[in-house]
């Protein structure tokens, strides 16, 4: 996608006083990817209240999965497990979608902090809890009440897109492309006030007389 953009924007032939490089419109569209995950989870949140029903609020298409290894934080007396890639927590970590065992049926429910429900403790006694927290730059998901026999989860969630390497396909539901390219191609033309080759002579010709 940044190859098209740079193409659209450059008219195909970048000349020199077009100063805009590739590595500026992969940031840019990073940060625009996020924003549109963004927007499209609170929309889906939204509509779900309207028709009350249940959802995470994140298209799937978002998503990537990992098998993380359960370790443990000896200072906290609790397991955890480390993101691979930096998680998009899109409002309150609606961008991490799913945390359950990589094998078995256990059950995985999500709280809030750590202080959550400490005073009902006893009732979950069958019920591994998580939640997140970003320990002093790590992104962690912590448990509790987690079985000894579980030592790798599975975790689906929105990845940041400033995180992905250069090789990595970007997770974007069908149709979003375009509606990226589109936007990213505005901001750089109209926004950023590109150069204008209107006499078509590969030259900026805001300036020239007519």
């Amino acid at each position: 996608m940044v190859e098209q953009v740079y193409l659209v924007i450059s008219g195909g032939q970048p000349t020199e006083d077009f100063d805009v490089q590739r590595e500026d419109i992969e940031m840019y569209m990073s940060n625009l990817i996020n924003t549109i995950a963004l927007e499209d989870s609170r929309r889906r949140r939204l509509e779900a209240r309207r028709d009350n029903v249940g959802t995470t609020g994140v298209d799937a298409s978002f998503l990537t999965v990992e098998y993380l290894t359960v370790l443990a934080d000896d200072d906290a007396g609790q397991k955890y497990v480390k993101f691979i890639k930096k998680p998009l927590l899109l409002d309150d970590t609606y961008g991490i979608a799913e945390v359950g065992p990589k094998k078995g049926d256990n059950i995985f429910i999500k709280i809030k902090t750590r202080h959550d429900g400490v005073k009902l403790d006893y009732l979950f006694t069958d019920v591994t809890r998580w939640y997140y927290e970003n320990n002093k730059g790590e992104q962690r998901i912590y448990f509790k009440n987690i079985a000894p026999v579980v030592n790798e989860v599975r975790v689906a969630y929105v990845p940041s897109m400033d995180d992905l390497d250069d090789d990595e396909l970007v997770p974007l539901p069908s149709g979003l492309e375009t509606v990226v390219v589109d936007r990213a191609v505005a901001f750089f033309m109209q926004e950023a006030n590109m150069p204008s080759d209107d006499l078509n002579n590969h030259n900026d010709d805001r300036n020239a007389k007519r």
